[in-house]
């Protein structure tokens, strides 16, 4: 689960970050650009071989699982699985098109609003979905693209 927090025992330090264990059937890796809230140039610098740190699930590989120590904005963001057809949200427009905008609903995906879907009509929809108008929305379909 994204964000999950885990404690992680260093196994290896090297240029890029550290490999971890956590516990599970796949290895951790921790790349230095995650491994503070400062930046660091060297994983050495804030731990050693052995160490016991706590780390939060970022991404889920294949062959790994890539964590971090420092906060991303991907941990406050809610995953899909918490929004349901016809759930009515306040969103803020990021970003539109000629035939659609992208929605900051809180989620860790953008929502994706066409221009047949809205209210607006032609005429209206570049004044309404301005970058940074917040709209209110209902979720129609939830999918994992």
């Amino acid at each position: 689960e994204i964000g999950k927090e885990y404690p992680a025992k260093v196994l290896k330090l090297g240029r890029y970050g550290a490999d971890l264990d956590i516990g599970a059937d796949k290895g951790a890796f921790l790349h230095v650009r995650n491994a503070a809230n400062e930046k660091t140039a060297d994983v050495s610098d804030i731990m050693k071989i052995g160490d016991t740190i706590n780390v939060k699930i970022l991404r889920v590989k294949d062959k790994e699982v890539e964590v971090a120590i420092r906060d991303l904005p991907e941990f406050t963001m809610r995953p899909l699985s918490d929004f349901k057809e016809g759930d009515e949200l306040t969103g803020t427009v990021v970003s539109s098109t000629n035939r659609a905008s992208f929605i900051d609903i809180g989620a860790m995906v953008q929502g994706y609003l066409s221009i047949n879907n809205a209210n607006s009509g032609e005429s209206g929809w570049r004044d309404m979905f301005k970058p940074g108008n917040e709209v209110k929305v209902k979720i129609q379909r939830v999918t994992n693209r």
